[in-house]
């Protein structure tokens, strides 16, 4: 279609009734055609009078793209339209307004309409200021009126009452729209919308005056007489005008803004008696607890009283009273937000001393809301809603209230109450109806339970023990009577509650009536074999939680140990027993030593059951290895370890048969179980903190590996069990990520050890780490496990040379390989490898640099064959500051600040450091120059800066010559705008760079500051980096 058209008015008509038509509504293509020249015909010269011509249209498709095409075309004529022309655009829409609302015309036309006159008058060039009064006393003349004659007629009592019950409607339309329209002035610039702003506030009293005439009149007698739709339009348009309004009123710069803002509580106080208006009722509730929750200021204690009067004895106390009795549906909870509202706004004033006969009943209301049938949330939406005002409460009381205040005890009695009408909405449901719930209707049920509970804690400091009896009491109770659900409600709580009274041992009295009592006992026994797994999955997670407790009680730990094994055989209930028997086995390993045998008789029963995981199994045996560790003799814990242990060289000698036969996910899945278990036998083993031996203290002389009882001794056996399963998940198995990472955790168990299970020969890390090709997954946490290692021998690096020189020739191979083959290049083996060589070069510098000799095993064409092996590592790094990857630049980065700032342990070693340096400083120079010069990203500065300023501040003598140089070579260029190259930068801005790092004096954010504008003058933005 060309652009221009013979007739663009009759057009634009054909294209509307095209948009609309039945025919087209399939055809998306052509739905977008019409759109995109609509929209060219609304910003085209023709615009006006296709806007009036489509407002005068015969259907309401036809006006409404009329209306909207107003709104277009001054949005797009910002700079074009003076004065004049807004008035005159203004008179046609208040006329087509006007017409429009006397023939009854659809909603959607009428706001839109509404939004045009909105947007016009926020336009700078229009002069108008009281808009909403010219257009009421137009509704009301029937015809344009001038705003100069509309001020002539008192608005509220002469042009409101003259308006009927359609141009009300239509008003408060506008009224809505012009109010949010001012709103979103607010937040623009005030220097380009300020005058349009401070016209439209003008207009607030009048909005609020129009808001003050119509509530009486839909709230009253004749009001009644109004059909139920009409009614219910004009309150929402009403109560939406008084919160745009006020809203707008808030703001108190205003002039006269205190006037305003009081006429606006005033039209709350309305607002208010709504409530008790059947047809408004709900909407009136809904806009009270939006206004009490972004505009609390629109409260005075007027409005307090009228309200809490309404809350007391009205429509709204019986609404929220058929809801507690299971009468209304969820709609209903609009009532009880207000509530909420309400008491969220007075929050301690509620509880006055005495006490109003009001809040009375407001307060019994909101307890009687945990009465409501159903399960919260699902069935319930009332109950969350009061809980969350009843913490609040909880939490303020001891910031605000000291214990002789009177009301101390009034609030004490009204939390305790809450307690006790909120437990029966913690009972979980049973199997068949939690069957029936989606996942996510579980889920917030559980959030809810845990919302319940934070307030038990909020509450406990105010009730003290007294809440955990409750409590002890009823799980007391139920479990007599076999009543599970309660149980299992009752040691929820009490199992949230073990944050405040586990350790201070306030509650044991209460403990001992649960754990201590009959019916505890036959549990403990396995004489209830019906206890459903909910309850069981409870009970379990409550053992965890009270260690301290355990700790003290320790003759109920056999009993309670039993309970967990016999759990883990319940899929939901294995996560939590495992869980908490590690828990109780570290806090009383001590005394559960002569419980080991029993132990490993159930450890045997369980790694058979399909529970045995590895999320189940390793806490498990962490368990036991935290007990067996507590033995007092090598020899007693060799015994327990050599019977686990060889059952998972067993295992994996079944796993790498699986493998074998190509059911590589089932050997992984076997040999990630096996190897997870190890590694949390050796983290059970672990020493006490008091006692782990300082490795970094042992002498230079030590051994990595002296003989000892695990390695030369009888113990010896258990660790070849270990090394050997090792030995068969590792070597020529399909390894994947978590595998790699469990056998790292074993390894890594003895590097805080001189002596152990877990300390093994250097040669095995070594080995370990060179046995897995470039780029495998997991590539961190191995490159973080040889950094483990040697940092565990730093003191004594001269006995792991050849180790730390294996390390170091195997990761500079995997560079070298990648330096000349760029296809094989992976950043997570770049960034992990530099992070090597920037943690070992503070230790083992001289091992590095006393490798002069090349790589073995390189190609023929290497690069590499002629040039010393500690050189590929710091070619790598200087590759690695080009390199895209913000993690391998940020490695990279910290690799060059620690070389630099490496001081040698004598004069001779810190010459030879700096003869180094002294070949790389003019490569590194030049890098670093090159991307400060608008090459790296704007996030890789701060990297790159700590280089250089170290390069500066502690190499001046060896690094300024060639940055000066570097400097010197940049040959930045722009085009001006006769196209001539300009250059970016002067020989002064060069050397005024390196001048201002030398003043920073290695200064970091100075020298931060410094760089960036370089950085961006270098890409061409005007920033002076001389400050």
């Amino acid at each position: 279609m060309d652009s221009d058209s013979a007739d663009p008015i009759s057009e634009a008509h054909t294209l509307v009734t095209e948009l609309y038509s039945p025919a087209n509504q399939r055809n998306p293509a052509r739905i977008n055609e019409i759109q995109t020249r609509l929209q060219y015909l609304q910003r085209g010269n023709h615009a006006w009078q296709i806007a009036d011509s489509l407002l005068r249209g015969p259907s309401a498709h036809h006006r409404f793209m009329g209306a909207l095409t107003f709104t277009v075309k001054v949005n797009v004529s910002t700079h074009d339209i003076d004065e004049a022309t807004t008035l005159q655009v203004l008179e046609h829409l208040i006329h087509h307004f006007v017409t429009i609302v006397k023939e009854g015309e659809q909603a959607m036309v009428v706001r839109k309409l509404a939004s045009s006159l909105a947007t016009l008058f926020r336009h700078a060039a229009c002069p108008c200021e009281r808009v909403l009064r010219q257009v009421a006393a137009s509704l009301a003349h029937g015809g344009f009126v001038s705003e100069q004659q509309a001020q002539t007629v008192d608005f509220a009592t002469g042009v409101l009452p003259s308006l009927d019950t359609q141009q009300a409607t239509a008003l408060l339309f506008f009224s809505v729209t012009l109010a949010e329209a001012t709103l979103r002035l607010e937040d623009e610039p005030q220097e380009l919308v300020g005058p349009a702003f401070r016209r439209a506030v003008t207009n607030a009293w009048d909005g609020l005056l129009l808001v003050q005439y119509i509530l009486p009149q839909i709230s009253g007698q004749s009001g009644a007489a109004l059909d139920k739709q009409i009614h219910q339009t004009l309150g929402s348009e009403v109560m939406n005008s008084w919160k745009g309004w006020l809203s707008v009123a808030s703001n108190r710069s205003l002039p006269n803004g205190d006037e305003v803002h009081g006429l606006a509580v005033s039209c709350g106080h309305n607002i208010i008696e709504t409530l008790r208006v059947p047809v408004l009722s709900e909407l009136a509730a809904s806009t009270l607890t939006h206004v009490f929750e972004s505009r609390r200021s629109a409260f005075d204690e007027t409005s307090i009283w009228v309200l809490s009067r309404a809350l007391a004895d009205s429509i709204v106390t019986a609404h929220i009273i058929s809801l507690t009795e299971g009468h209304e549906g969820s709609e209903s909870v609009t009532y009880v937000d207000l509530l909420v509202a309400y008491l969220s706004h007075l929050q301690l004033k509620v509880f006055s001393d005495p006490m109003k006969p009001e809040n009375a009943k407001i307060l019994n209301l909101a307890h009687d809301i945990f009465k409501t049938p159903g399960y919260a949330v699902i069935d319930d939406p009332a109950t969350p809603r009061v809980l969350e005002f009843w913490n609040e409460i909880a939490e303020s009381v001891l910031d605000e209230l000291e214990a002789n205040d009177p009301r101390w005890q009034m609030i004490k009695t009204q939390l305790a109450q809450v307690v006790l009408g909120l437990f029966n909405k913690l009972l979980y449901p049973t199997p068949d109806g939690l069957a029936e719930w989606s996942d996510e209707e579980r889920s917030e049920f559980n959030s809810f339970r845990h919302e319940a509970c934070d307030y038990l804690l909020s509450a406990y400091p105010i009730l003290g023990v007294e809440l955990v009896s409750v409590f002890q009491e009823s799980a007391t109770s139920h479990l007599q009577s076999g009543d599970w659900r309660g149980f299992e409600a009752a040691m929820f709580c009490i199992a949230q509650l073990s944050e405040a009274v586990d350790e201070n041992g306030h509650a044991d009295q209460c403990l001992d009536a649960i754990f201590g009592s009959r019916a505890f006992t036959r549990l403990c026994a396995g004489g209830e074999t019906g206890i459903p797994l909910k309850a069981r999955q409870t009970l379990v997670d409550t053992f965890g939680k009270y260690e301290s407790y355990f700790e003290r009680h320790n003759s109920l730990l056999p009993g309670v140990l039993n309970i967990l094994f016999e759990s883990l055989n319940f899929e939901s209930c294995a996560q939590a027993a495992s869980r908490s028997f590690l828990t109780l086995s570290k806090s009383c390993s001590r005394v559960l030593t002569s419980e080991l045998s029993i132990f490993l008789d159930q450890l045997d029963l369980f790694r058979t059951k399909p529970t045995a995981t590895s999320s189940t199994m390793p806490k498990v045996l962490e368990g036991i290895a935290n007990i067996v560790q507590r033995l007092p003799s090598d020899e007693e814990k060799v015994q327990t370890l050599e019977r686990i242990l060889g059952f998972f060289v067993q295992e994996a000698t079944q796993a790498r048969q699986e493998a074998a036969n190509s059911a590589y996910d089932i050997a992984r899945s076997h040999g990630h179980l096996i190897l997870s278990c190890i590694a949390s036998i050796g983290k059970g083993l672990r020493l006490d903190a008091e006692e782990v031996i300082n490795v970094d203290a042992a002498t230079p002389e030590q051994s990595p590996y002296p003989p000892s009882f695990w390695n030369s001794g009888s113990g010896s056996r258990a660790q070849q069990f270990i090394m050997e399963s090792m030995r068969l998940l590792i070597v020529d198995f399909p390894v994947d990520s978590n595998m790699i990472d469990s056998a790292c955790d074993i390894l890594k168990a003895g590097y805080t050890e001189s002596s152990g299970l877990f300390v093994f020969p250097p040669s095995m890390t070594v080995d370990f780490i060179k046995s897995f090709p470039l780029g495998i997954s997991g590539t961190d946490v191995i490159m973080g496990t040889a950094s483990a290692f040697l940092a565990s021998h730093a003191s004594h690096s001269i006995h792991v040379r050849d180790e730390a020189v294996a390390l170091i020739t195997h990761v500079a191979r995997l560079f070298a390989s990648m330096l000349e083959n760029p296809d094989l290049y992976d950043p997570e083996t770049a960034n992990a490898g530099i992070d090597f060589f920037a943690r070992l070069i503070p230790k083992y510098y001289t091992v590095l640099f006393s490798l002069t000799e090349p790589l073995p095993s390189l190609i023929a064409q290497s690069h590499y064959q002629s040039t010393p092996a500690y050189s590929v590592p710091l070619d790598f790094a200087l590759h690695a500051l080009t390199r895209p990857e913000a993690l391998t630049l940020r490695s990279a980065s910290a690799f060059w600040v620690a070389l630099v700032d490496l001081r040698g342990n004598s004069p001779e070693e810190t010459a030879a450091l700096d003869q180094v340096l002294q070949s790389f400083i003019p490569r590194l120079s030049e890098t670093l120059v090159n991307q400060i010069a608008g090459r790296c990203a704007r996030s890789d500065l701060a990297s790159l800066s700590d280089v250089i300023r170290r390069l500066i501040f502690k190499k001046m003598a060896l690094a300024r010559p060639s940055i000066d140089a570097a400097l010197d070579a940049l040959d930045l260029h722009t085009v001006d705008d006769t196209a001539n190259r300009v250059p970016l930068l002067s020989q002064q801005d060069k050397s005024r760079l390196v001048q201002s790092l030398v003043v920073a004096r290695g200064a970091r954010q100075q020298s931060m500051e410094i760089i960036r504008a370089f950085w961006l003058k270098c890409r061409g933005m005007s920033y002076d980096y001389a400050q």
